[in-house]
């Protein structure tokens, strides 16, 4: 077993990133990079490692193996980089921006699609062992529920706090999110039929109020 640990320097953009031997302490390896590291997910294999960087407003994938840089995702004009999740097969990688979630081919580096809609900074970002859903929480104290292949926003909770982690239980029936002043929320995820699903999705999904661009757009009346 192994334990990947960033590091950065306060309200710096240098850091490192270690690989550690659970068993013996033991550092393995230092990757190839001195630059700032918020957040860290191996894939399913251990093969691969995701990384962002806030200020630099990027996320690399590593190569366990080797602690070399495999692919870069970087976009400094989305905003900060605060957690990287990867999607199903680890094919995809799922990154905050700045009020955006971005989905990214992991092979390609092409950004497939964005999830809109959040308030400020998304903190962290959470997707379901089956691949259904993804979770995020945010500065504004916004849990949100998405739809993962689409990008479709099924709900929200304000916790009244800046939400800095969430996640999802092993079996993806629970979801958790912790907030700046000590609150642990928990949800259980709703175990109905799909016609009852969709029905709980329409009444308590939040729809987002079109921006005024999109109101011209689309023809939409005062």
């Amino acid at each position: 077993a192994y334990l990947l640990a960033g590091s950065q320097v306060p309200h710096g953009t240098v850091g490192h990133l270690i690989l550690w031997e659970v068993q013996t302490c033991k550092q393995v390896r230092q990757f190839d990079t001195d630059e700032e590291v918020t957040s860290i997910q191996f894939s399913r294999d251990g093969k691969k490692a995701l990384t962002g960087s806030s200020q630099l407003g990027r996320a690399i994938l590593w190569d366990v193996a080797t602690g070399k840089e495999t692919q870069r995702f970087s976009y400094v004009e989305y905003g900060n980089v605060f957690g990287v999740a990867f999607g199903p097969n680890d094919a995809t990688a799922l990154v905050t921006g700045s009020g955006e979630l971005y989905l990214w081919d992991v092979n390609t580096g092409n950004l497939l699609h964005r999830y809109p809609g959040i308030k400020l900074f998304p903190m962290s970002v959470a997707i379901s062992p089956g691949g259904q859903y993804a979770l995020s929480g945010d500065t504004n104290g916004d849990v949100i529920l998405w739809d993962y292949a689409t990008g479709e926003e099924l709900g929200r909770e304000n916790l009244g706090n800046m939400v800095f982690s969430v996640t999802f239980s092993p079996d993806g029936k629970t979801a958790y999110a912790a907030s700046i002043d000590g609150k642990l929320i928990q949800w259980t995820m709703v175990n109905q039929s799909l016609p009852e699903l969709l029905d709980w999705i329409k009444v308590n999904r939040y729809v987002r109020p079109l921006t005024e661009a999109e109101k011209l757009q689309y023809h939409v009346e005062p």
